[in-house]
């Protein structure tokens, strides 16, 4: 029985632990997103898909 009681109470540290951790990044996560970063995030993805079909419309020989 007191095997039990001290699986529980470590389950419970676990998961106050765990839950605790997961909030803060929630929050540094929720402080990240701005304007600015959502506007440089787009930029650069947009950016990203140019580089991309630029690279697949050239030509594998070179010329073009």
């Amino acid at each position: 029985m007191l095997r039990r009681v001290v699986w529980f109470l470590i389950g419970t540290a676990a998961g106050m632990g765990g839950s605790a951790w997961v909030m803060a990044r929630v929050v540094r996560a929720r402080e990240a997103v701005t304007p600015a970063s959502l506007r440089r995030f787009a930029i650069l993805s947009v950016a990203d898909v140019l580089e991309g079909a630029g690279t697949r419309l050239r030509s594998p020989n070179g010329r073009g």
